[in-house]
């Protein structure tokens, strides 16, 4: 079955491996992007997000990494962008204090871009 099945991406490719703690996985996927990659987790987001590129040109993407990236961004996971950006937000690693002008500023801005992609044509 492939990467977009209903079965998780090491599991379609090593059908016979014991199941991973969520620890482990994450640790594999950071050691990925830290020794395979070279990237920080900053730019392993923005890559794997970015839709073009410094001269507005449409970056080339796998089709497997255009419907991962959709197939997250419609929701259709089973953890949604809200839900991480929830996790953000109430998390405690780095949280920006409610009282904060850069908390007030960081809102207005997800609130802008909100307002401009429901409008957008």
């Amino acid at each position: 079955m492939s990467s977009l099945g209903s079965e998780p991406y090491w599991q379609a490719q090593h059908p016979n491996r014991v199941h991973t703690s969520e620890n482990e996985k994450l640790q594999a996927v950071f050691s990925a992007i830290l020794g395979i990659a070279k990237w920080n987790l900053p730019e392993f987001l923005y890559h794997t997000f970015r839709y073009q590129d410094e001269n507005g040109k449409p970056v080339h993407r796998t089709t497997e990494h255009a419907a991962i990236v959709s197939r997250f961004l419609q929701g259709r996971t089973k953890y949604t962008p809200a839900m991480v950006l929830d996790a953000w937000f109430r998390g405690p690693d780095g949280s920006i204090s409610k009282d904060s002008m850069a908390f007030d500023l960081m809102l207005l801005g997800i609130i802008k871009s909100i307002h401009y992609s429901t409008y957008a044509v």
